[in-house]
């Protein structure tokens, strides 16, 4: 039998923050953002397909600005890949060593961007301001007045609509280099943070510092494998996961052994059974819904739990 004693001190409680690990809001039905999403599939399964179909979705949603690739395979994946706007220039190669410093950069450069905007955007509202009362604006700093003039005085302009929704896919990547460097395990489990911005800035919400972020999506054929594997650390940091029919049991029984936190056995079994018995479904983890009764799906348009699987 196990007793506790309560501690009669206020300060030994934990505060939650009132914050999130999310950075912004999605569609009811759609997954949280920032998102470390895991696909899993032999080839031909449908990894590719179900992630442009989802990032589409998240574009019509005004939450998809600039994608981001790095995958050996994307010119033979161009056509399906084509309209989802991704810039060639965006498009990097695993075994180049550079290719995890160019995504820290576009990030980090992404941050500054929208930092400066939002600088520029409040000084041009504080000029405006002391214009439209008739105040004088000749104490103000020269500098400043002079760049709203070589702008004609006109508002400042961005290129998105908010604040950048940016989004890497790693794909074919296991039988690179890239997953057996060190930075690929910190740009995975750091994906929320990349873009830092400075310190004193403060976004429209309120919020001060902070980091702009960047969700990613992993494609892989194998969760275990005797050469580069997915890290342990990247496993414990994913958002969801996208199982597709797998031919290997004991490669099936690896994966239920990751979330064996999350549901038991014989429901994982089940579930997943329900939902890859389709050319191309898969089963969705959500490991952190919006709704308890809504972390496990088939495909991304069906919610499933065990009373609503039908006997076969």
């Amino acid at each position: 039998m196990i007793k506790t004693q309560n501690i009669n001190d206020k300060r030994y409680k934990i505060q939650v923050s009132k914050g999130s690990a999310f950075k912004y809001e999605t569609g009811p039905d759609m997954l949280k953002c920032h998102q470390l999403m895991i696909l899993c599939g032999c080839r031909g399964s449908g990894k590719t397909l179900s992630l442009v179909n989802y990032l589409r979705m998240l574009k019509q949603d005004n939450n998809c600005d600039r994608i981001l690739v790095i995958s050996p395979t994307f010119t033979s994946n161009r056509e399906m890949l084509m309209d989802l706007g991704i810039d060639d220039n965006d498009v990097f190669c695993p075994d180049d060593k550079q290719s995890i410093y160019n995504v820290y950069n576009i990030i980090q450069q992404e941050a500054d961007d929208y930092e400066r905007y939002i600088e520029d955007l409040r000084e041009y509202e504080k000029v405006m301001r002391l214009i439209r009362s008739n105040k004088d604006i000749s104490q103000l700093d020269p500098e400043l007045l002079l760049k709203l003039d070589l702008n004609n005085f006109e508002k400042p302009t961005y290129k998105y609509k908010q604040e950048p929704r940016l989004h890497l896919i790693c794909d074919d990547c296991q039988s690179t280099r890239l997953f057996g460097q060190r930075l690929f395990n910190n740009l995975c489990c750091r994906n929320r943070h990349l873009g830092m911005y400075s310190k004193d800035f403060v976004n429209i919400n309120g919020t001060r510092g902070g980091a702009l972020g960047c969700s990613m999506y992993l494609l892989v054929q194998n969760w275990s494998s005797n050469v580069n594997p997915i890290p342990k650390a990247v496993r414990n940091n994913a958002c969801s996961l996208v199982l597709f029919k797998c031919r290997d049991s004991k490669e099936l029984d690896n994966i239920y052994r990751s979330v064996a936190g999350e549901i038991d056995e014989d429901s994982f079994y089940k579930i997943y059974n329900h939902c890859t018995d389709e050319k191309y479904s898969f089963m969705l983890i959500d490991l952190f819904p919006k709704k308890d009764d809504r972390k496990y799906r088939k495909n991304f348009n069906q919610y499933v739990s065990l009373s609503n699987i039908p006997d076969k």
